[in-house]
Parts: C-alpha cells; structure tokens; sequence
C-alpha cells in the first residue's frame, strides 16, 4: 500500500456537475484512467468513491503520490457549502483522520501547494478543521 500522508481538498467549480460528468471530462477528455479525486461529495451530502485510495490520485500535482483527494461539488467562489456537504465532509475527513493518523497540519486545500484558487474564496479551511478535531 502506498504511504498517505495529506489530505487534499478541491471543489469542482460547477455545481451543477455530477459524478458521472467529472468522470467524462477526466476519462474522456484528460484521458486518465479514473476520476482524478478519491472521494466526491455533492450538494444532498453523499459521498461517491472516486479512484481507489489504494491507487495514486490525480488532483494535484507533484501531490497525489502521498496524499488522497476530496472534491467538493460546488463553486465555492460564488456558492457556500451546504450543511448537508460540510456535514458530510466532516465526517469522511474523521474517518480519514483516524485511519491514516492525519494531524490538522496534514488537511490542506489544492490552492495551499499550487497555483489554483480552490476550493474557493468561501471555503474555511481553519473552520474545518476545528470541526474535524473538536
């Protein structure tokens, strides 16, 4: 098994999308061989497994070896997370915390080791966190 060291959270900058419509761009259009996140949650709150954890992600590069990848379906630069996805986020990321023995220092976003801006302007990571390890 690989060693999982991070935690990475994404949105998809669409909330309109869907499962199967990040499947199609990452499949047909990237030409990868899966969703490129480990894990995806949509607006209602359910999480979908993407790539297999076992498996190197690929959402953010120079990344992925180590760490596994959420991806919020939202745009969270015009949009907030709903109570139901932030519920369900924090919960999947206690479930990751405790079995990877993650600290609050291993949860990032993609914009704190890239270029990008995301998951958005509203997104709180401190917040997030605090719920994870209340």
């Amino acid at each position: 098994m690989r060693q999982i060291n991070k935690l990475i959270i994404h949105h998809s900058g669409h909330k309109e999308y869907t499962l199967e419509t990040i499947r199609q761009l990452h499949v047909q259009e990237y030409k990868w061989e899966d969703i490129g996140y480990h894990y995806l949650i949509d607006q209602k709150g359910t999480v979908f497994r993407g790539r297999d954890v076992k498996s190197v992600g690929a959402h953010a590069l120079g990344y992925n070896q180590d760490s596994i990848g959420i991806c919020l379906i939202a745009n969270l630069d015009k949009d907030k997370l709903t109570k139901e996805q932030e519920d369900a986020l924090i919960k999947l990321c206690k479930e990751l915390v405790e079995k990877y023995d993650f600290d609050s220092e291993s949860i990032l976003t993609h914009s704190q080791i890239s270029e990008k801006y995301c998951p958005g302007k509203n997104f709180d990571l401190e917040r997030i966190k605090s719920l994870i390890f209340n």
